[in-house]
C-alpha cells in the first residue's frame, strides 16, 4: 500500500497529424525515506477520450492505495513488449513497415522470453537466447536484428522505472556481414532492357491448362465485382496477360530510368506524370500497408526523365485507356500508372514474385527489383553525373548517404585525378620575363 500525493498527472500524446489519441497517467508516491528521491508510479495509457483516461487513472489510483498493481516488476515480456507495439501503433509516428517488422521480431521474442518476467531479463538469458537462434541457423543479420528490437523494448522498461538497467546494453554487437551490392554494368542493363522488350510484345496465346488456371483466378477474385467481374472474365485470357506483360515492364523501364523505389514506382497516378515538362512527382508510396509518405521529406520530389522514356509512357497510357475502357473503367489523373488488371494499384508482393520469375527466366537470377535502383546510381554516379544530382534523384536525405552506398563506383574518377596531378606537375616552369596565364 502507498499513499498518494496530489492529484495526479495526465498528459495527451498525439498521432504524426498532431490528433490527440490518447492519455497518460501517473501519480506522485512522495519521497523515498531511504534515497531522499521522489518515486512516481509507472505511466499507464490510455487509447480514446479523455472522460475514458480520466476513469481508468481513478482505477489506477485505487489499485495503488490498495496495493493491487502498483509494480509493474512482476510484469512479463509478452504483455510488456505487446504494450510496447500498440503505444507506438498509436502514435502514429512510426510507418507501418516499422510496426510490422517490430511485431514479427517480437514474435521471435516471444519464443523464448513471452513468460518470462522483465526482471528476470539477464544478460545470461539474452546470450542463451542468441546461441538458440544460432543453433537454429539464423544469420547473425537475423540475429542482429531481434536484438535490436529486444534492447528497444527493454530501454522502454528502464524509461518507465520498470528496469534499473538494461541487460541488453552489455550485450557486445554482433559483426553483421554486410550485403554484397548487386547492380548491372552497361552490357547487362541493354541486355535487360531487350529482354523486357521481348517480353512486352511477346504476344503469346496461353495454353488450355493456362487459361483455365486464369479464368479460375479470374472468376474467384472478382466473384463480388458483378458487372465488372462479368466483364474480366469475358475477356480472352491472351489479352489480359499482354496488358499485364505492358504494365510490367513499363514500370521496371521507369525504375531503371529513374532509381525510384517500388513503392514509389508503384504509387505514381498519371496525375504525377508530366509528359510536356518530361518528369514525374514523388508524393506517396503504394506498399504492402497500403499508400504511406516517401521514405524521407527528402524523397517528395520531382525526378526528370529522357525522352525515350516519357515516349513508352505515352503509349502505354493510351493502350491502358483502351484496355479500361472495355471494364467500363475512365482513365483519369487518379488512375495507377501501372494498374492491375482491375485498374487499381498493383499488390508489391504480386509485382515481386514476378520480377522473381522473369528474372529467373532471363538469366537475371537473384537480382532484386531495389537492385535497379543501385543500377541507375551506379551508372549516374560512374559515368560522371555529381554527388549531389544523384542524390536529388534518388531522394536521399543528403549526399552523403549517396556517397557511402556508391562509393564504389568513383575508382575510375581517382585515377583520372590522379593523371590529371601528374600533368600539371609535370609541366615546365616558365622562363625568366616570360608573360604566364593565370
Amino acid at each position: 500500500m502507498r499513499n498518494i500525493h496530489g492529484a495526479g498527472r495526465i498528459e495527451p500524446f498525439k498521432n504524426n497529424k498532431g490528433k490527440t489519441t490518447g492519455y497518460r497517467f501517473r501519480f506522485n508516491l512522495g519521497k523515498n525515506p531511504i534515497t531522499g528521491k521522489y518515486e512516481h508510479s509507472p505511466w499507464r495509457s490510455v487509447y480514446g477520450s479523455k472522460a475514458k483516461a480520466l476513469k481508468a487513472m481513478a482505477q489506477y489510483r485505487i489499485e495503488i492505495e490498495q496495493g493491487l498493481s502498483i509494480d509493474d516488476a512482476e510484469i512479463t515480456f509478452g504483455a510488456f513488449a505487446d504494450r510496447f507495439v500498440s503505444h507506438r501503433a498509436a502514435l502514429g509516428s512510426y510507418s507501418p513497415a516499422t510496426i510490422r517488422h517490430d511485431k514479427q521480431q517480437i514474435a521471435k521474442l516471444n519464443r523464448f522470453f513471452e513468460n518470462v518476467k522483465l526482471k528476470d531479463i539477464t544478460v545470461s538469458a539474452i546470450q542463451s537466447f542468441m546461441a538458440a537462434l544460432g543453433k537454429e541457423g539464423a544469420t547473425p543479420n537475423t540475429t542482429a536484428r531481434a536484438l535490436a528490437v529486444l534492447k528497444k523494448i527493454l530501454k522502454e522498461a528502464t524509461n518507465q522505472d520498470i528496469l534499473m538497467r538494461n541487460p541488453a546494453d552489455k550485450i557486445k554487437p554482433l559483426k553483421v556481414e554486410k550485403r554484397e551490392m548487386k547492380f548491372l554494368n552497361c552490357e547487362e542493363l541493354a541486355r535487360m532492357v531487350a529482354a523486357l522488350d521481348e517480353y512486352a510484345t511477346g504476344i503469346e496465346r496461353p495454353n488450355k491448362k493456362e487459361q483455365q488456371r486464369l479464368t479460375e483466378q479470374r472468376k474467384r477474385k472478382h466473384a463480388k465485382k458483378g458487372i465488372m467481374g462479368e466483364r474480366v472474365s469475358g475477356m480472352f485470357a491472351a489479352d489480359l496477360m499482354q496488358m499485364q506483360r505492358t504494365s510490367r515492364t513499363e514500370a521496371i523501364r521507369l525504375i531503371l530510368a529513374t532509381g525510384i523505389r517500388r513503392g514509389e514506382c508503384l504509387g505514381l497516378t498519371w496525375g504525377r506524370f508530366d509528359a510536356k515538362g518530361a518528369c514525374i512527382n514523388i508524393q506517396k508510396q503504394f506498399t504492402i500497408d497500403g499508400f504511406a509518405s516517401p521514405k524521407t521529406e527528402h524523397s517528395k520530389r520531382k525526378i526528370v526523365i529522357d525522352r525515350a522514356t516519357v515516349e513508352h509512357l505515352e503509349k502505354w497510357k493510351v493502350k491502358q485507356a483502351a484496355y479500361l475502357l472495355k471494364l467500363g473503367i475512365k482513365q483519369n489523373s487518379d488512375t495507377p500508372m501501372f494498374a492491375n488488371e482491375l485498374g487499381g494499384f498493383v499488390d508489391p508482393n504480386h509485382f515481386a514474385r514476378w520480377w522473381r520469375s522473369f528474372c529467373e527466366h532471363c538469366g537475371f537470377k537473384n537480382l532484386r527489383i531495389h537492385d535497379l535502383r543501385h543500377t541507375a546510381a551506379t551508372l549516374l554516379v560512374s559515368e560522371g553525373v555529381d554527388i549531389v544530382t544523384t542524390s536529388n534523384r534518388l531522394g536521399h536525405a543528403n549526399p552523403s548517404i549517396t556517397l557511402n552506398i556508391y562509393s564504389h563506383a568513383l575508382p575510375s574518377k581517382d585515377y583520372e585525378a590522379a593523371e590529371l596531378m601528374g600533368r600539371l606537375m609535370s609541366k615546365k616552369p616558365p622562363k625568366m620575363g616570360e608573360v604566364v596565364s593565370l
